[in-house]
């Protein structure tokens, strides 16, 4: 609550075109969340295929952060 209070007050403070922006910066995020990235695709695709591989977490969070 207190992220969500202090982003309130940031964009309280913001012209009314940079409001706009963060509106755009939100749809952005909200839609890279809904996307699934290369590595997630390849590996459906191998297993898809029959042939597994082992991704970890963390080449799949690497991914995610690149995007």
């Amino acid at each position: 609550m207190i992220t969500e209070q202090l982003l309130i007050d940031e964009i309280h403070q913001l012209p009314e075109n940079l409001k706009e922006e963060v509106l755009k910066f939100i749809d952005f995020l909200k839609f890279k969340q809904q996307i699934p990235n290369q590595t997630t695709i390849e590996a459906m695709q191998s297993a898809n295929r029959g042939e597994y591989e082992t991704v970890s977490l963390n080449d799949l969070k690497k991914q995610w952060d690149e995007a």
